[in-house]
């Protein structure tokens, strides 16, 4: 996916990852979905589209759900009919369940059409729904972790993907030595590349940081927790050629000090910022 990183959700676990979060946050999503060749059998060809039309029926106590049609007003009622006659649910046909009123779109999280990737997007809400159904995806918004860093969040959201129990995670998240496996477990290449976006040199100063934060015999969750937060920051900042702006003495407090990766990840400048070539001397 390296020539997609500049366009992330072109990456389907990144898009995934967006609906969870949302999920998350609200509690339900807002799907829209159009009616012709989606769950509706146009022309009369013989199609039934039942996977489109059971994927609804199983999301509904988990969603708000848009008929987002072309049609026009005069054939609502038909398609309301329609829709009655097979238990396909729906809230609203071309109208808002947000109601924002200064757009002409209709505010959806995703969007289920036979002209727009039909099948991919069917398959993301299949995956997300089968992690609802299990419980490994649930409304909790992190309130069991009680407050949690964007880094730590990063971890959770990555180990209930891997089917851990929010109570292991939890208990994880208080030991020094299941933290240094999680850590271990959850930042890889593979995650850092293709998760995260990550170009190699970046992603191996990551892996290097790692290595070390998890082989210091003085590991502080505390303390590495906001080093990590710190790095991934100014690893994106350099990603996206911004001004690298993050917290240099939280990465020197666990890490140790090295003044070139002090002075490289609080500079005011991103002109030919190398950050493999600056970590070098961390101890």
């Amino acid at each position: 996916m390296e020539k997609y990183k500049n366009d992330p959700f072109m990456n389907r676990e990144r898009v995934k990852d967006r609906l969870r979060n949302e999920f998350r946050k609200y509690g339900k999503l807002i799907i829209a979905y159009d009616f012709d060749y989606t769950v509706h059998n146009f022309h009369n060809e013989g199609y039934s589209y039942e996977f489109v039309s059971e994927l609804l029926r199983r999301w509904r106590p988990y969603a708000y759900l848009i008929v987002f049609s072309a049609s026009p007003e005069s054939r609502f009622k038909y398609i309301k009919d329609y829709l009655d006659s097979k238990d396909i649910p729906f809230d609203t046909i071309n109208s808002e369940v947000i109601k924002r009123g200064y757009t002409r779109k209709i505010y959806y999280n995703v969007f289920l059409d036979d002209r727009a990737g039909l099948g991919e997007t069917a398959e993301i809400l299949y995956d997300i729904l089968a992690e609802i159904e299990d419980g490994v995806l649930s409304y909790d918004n992190y309130e069991s972790f009680g407050d949690l860093t964007e880094y730590e969040k990063m971890i959770v959201d990555t180990l209930r993907k891997e089917g851990m129990p929010d109570k292991d995670i939890l208990e994880s998240l208080k030991d020094n030595d299941s933290m240094k496996e999680v850590i271990d477990t959850v930042v890889t290449d593979d995650f850092l590349k293709n998760d995260m976006g990550m170009d190699e040199d970046t992603a191996d100063v990551v892996l290097d940081v790692v290595d070390r934060v998890i082989n210091d015999v003085n590991f502080d969750i505390e303390k590495e927790t906001d080093a990590a937060v710190e790095i991934f920051n100014a690893a994106s900042q350099i990603m996206q050629g911004e001004t690298v702006t993050v917290d240099a003495e939280k990465i020197v407090a666990a890490l140790g000090q090295s003044d070139s990766l002090t002075s490289l990840l609080a500079s005011n400048s991103n002109e030919n910022l190398n950050l493999k070539d600056n970590i070098d001397g961390t101890t």
